[in-house]
């Protein structure tokens, strides 16, 4: 079995973070949901969330919609995404 790409692991691990985070506020179950499903959906991609981004197709992944596209475009740029720290 093919390991996931790093960027792909640290990516879905902040978004489970958050998702606990929120949680644990009693967010909008929806928001908590939508960070577990793209985690989820993050981690079955065979390629690099990195090239997905080069080719501006984020969106195209299930579960990502501009927001969440727009903190992994932060993460790949900056290392961190300032929602998350």
């Amino acid at each position: 079995m093919m390991s996931t790409p790093q960027h792909n692991q640290q990516v879905a691990t902040i978004f489970r973070s958050i998702a606990e985070r929120l949680a644990a506020q009693r967010a909008n179950p929806y928001r908590v949901r939508a960070y577990r499903k793209a985690a989820d959906a993050i981690e079955a991609l065979e390629e690099d969330i990195a090239d997905v981004a080069s080719r501006q197709a984020l969106v195209d992944i299930d579960g990502i919609g501009r927001d969440l596209s727009d903190k992994i475009e932060e993460f790949l740029r900056t290392g961190t995404i300032q929602a998350y720290e």
